[in-house]
């Protein structure tokens, strides 16, 4: 568990600065953080991880819409 726990904050530094860079932009919704970043991929892994072919890629287009609209301006 600890494993995955450091994996995981390693995984956020990385993607730390491109969020920065994409508030100050203007392409990140301002109040998007780290961890609204590292839930969204989470959820949306979840939401596409089916076995049904043509129900993920479906689904893989709803989601990334869905996410799109809530964390990027454009």
């Amino acid at each position: 568990m600890q494993w995955f726990i450091e994996h995981s904050r390693r995984i956020a530094a990385c993607f730390e600065p491109l969020l920065d860079h994409g508030r100050a932009a203007g392409i990140v919704h301002p109040v998007v953080d780290i961890d609204d970043l590292m839930l969204a991929i989470s959820m949306g892994e979840g939401a596409v991880n089916t076995k049904d072919v043509a129900q993920r890629d479906n689904r893989h287009k709803r989601v990334w819409e869905m996410l799109h609209r809530a964390l990027f301006t454009r």
